[in-house]
């Protein structure tokens, strides 16, 4: 994640960074502390890799001043550097994990230094196309990324990242990544969205053909390049 988030930032910057608060907020009370206190060891790895990757966008702790937060990176145009199977059997290859499944449920947290927002998806393994072998025939993964949702007091306190837009309940994914340590959830660097019969380039770096990113791969065309990935 770190690396897709200094890529980006090489070839574009970010251009907004805001903030949202109530007018006539009161003084700021630690929110924080008592939820990160609930949070699992796993949830809480997770928080401290995401906090590691979003250094260069510290803010307020956003659940003591009840604030939303959001970020917007402005990509130049990339063209496509390869055929969008191949660009597909690449990033694979250079993910820890590359899986399908459809997300089961979400819940959001503060990252480490509470600054920012994750979330952290239950999501069931349809197929695995690379994986460790301890999580080779798994039937449930933690998918987590950057952004997310809190309800605290009444007031709902947004984190988003417009390059991690969020994943749906219910929707079908093939997800490619690195694993986090200390807590094997997947990191969600890249992703294809089910649409029909096709996967679209949700999030996809670098640059595919524009006409696939609009309308997608075939299904059966993802399933044929994931399972018969050759890594070096």
């Amino acid at each position: 994640m770190r690396a897709l988030l200094s890529a980006l930032a090489v070839a574009a910057f970010v251009v907004a960074v805001s903030a949202q608060q109530p007018v006539g907020r009161p003084k700021p009370v630690d929110r924080t502390t008592a939820i990160q206190a609930r949070m699992t060891p796993a949830q809480r790895a997770n928080g401290r890799a995401h906090a590691k990757s979003l250094t260069l966008f510290r803010m307020t702790r956003l659940l003591d001043q009840l604030t939303s937060a959001g970020m917007h990176y402005d990509s130049v145009i990339e063209e496509a550097t390869a055929s969008a199977a191949t660009l597909l059997g690449q990033a694979a290859c250079r993910s820890s994990i590359a899986v399908r499944g459809r997300v089961l449920s979400e819940q959001s947290f503060p990252i480490e230094d509470g600054t920012f927002l994750f979330t952290d998806y239950d999501v069931a393994v349809l197929a695995v196309y690379r994986a460790p072998s301890a999580l080779s025939s798994v039937a449930k993964i933690t998918v987590t990324q950057p952004g997310g949702a809190m309800i605290i007091e009444g007031v709902t306190v947004r984190a988003s990242i417009n390059v991690y837009p969020p994943l749906s309940v219910g929707a079908e994914y093939v997800i490619l990544g690195p694993l986090v340590d200390g807590s094997g959830a997947v990191v969600n660097e890249q992703f294809l969205t089910r649409q029909g019969e096709n996967f679209v380039f949700t999030n996809f770096r670098p640059a595919t053909d524009v006409n696939v990113e609009r309308t997608g791969l075939g299904a059966d065309v993802v399933e044929k390049i994931l399972s018969t990935l050759r890594c070096q």
